[in-house]
């Protein structure tokens, strides 16, 4: 069944996410938004969107991210 979400979605994945393969888990959701682009943060764990060394901001902007 294809889906019915066409918006853009940016899925995030951490490298070091030790509790879940969210590197993984980012491939599988990529199978289910057809309109998807995947980041693998390397250095990050599970809560990578509160270290120090991310930003959301600049992720957005790095993969041409908007909203309309």
């Amino acid at each position: 069944m294809p889906s019915q979400i066409t918006q853009p979605v940016l899925l995030i994945g951490s490298r070091n996410d030790r509790l879940l393969p969210s590197e993984v888990e980012a491939q599988y959701l990529s199978n289910i938004f057809p309109n998807h682009q995947i980041i693998t943060l390397p250095h990050s764990g599970h809560a990578c969107l509160v270290e120090r060394d991310v930003n959301l901001y600049q992720l957005l902007l790095s993969a041409n991210f908007t909203v309309a």
